[in-house]
């Protein structure tokens, strides 16, 4: 099992700085998909993803991944995802 917040994941603020606005403003604009990835239960999320790549400002491609965790109770009482609270979130670049 695993933490629910990955060790590597940053914060909007720092994905800002390095990926830019317009990379973080465009991944959050992405449909997420239900990640496989295990995540103790004592935590109590479910993670769900977007992807997306972008240039660098020194003009090396990579990818941004938002990470977001979403309420297993909320999710369960859910009968369209478009009603969850999708506020829990971090980023990935590589």
């Amino acid at each position: 099992m695993y933490q629910a917040i990955k060790s590597d994941a940053i914060s909007e603020v720092e994905a800002r700085k390095i990926a830019g606005d317009k990379a973080v403003n465009d991944v959050l604009k992405i449909n997420c998909e239900f990640t496989a990835r295990v995540i103790d239960d004592v935590f109590e999320v479910e993670e769900m993803s977007a992807s997306l790549d972008f240039t660098d400002k020194n003009g090396d491609d990579q990818t941004i991944t938002v990470l977001y965790l979403i309420d297993k109770g909320a999710l369960a009482d859910c009968d369209d995802l478009c009603n969850l609270s999708y506020d829990n979130y971090t980023f990935i670049i590589d």
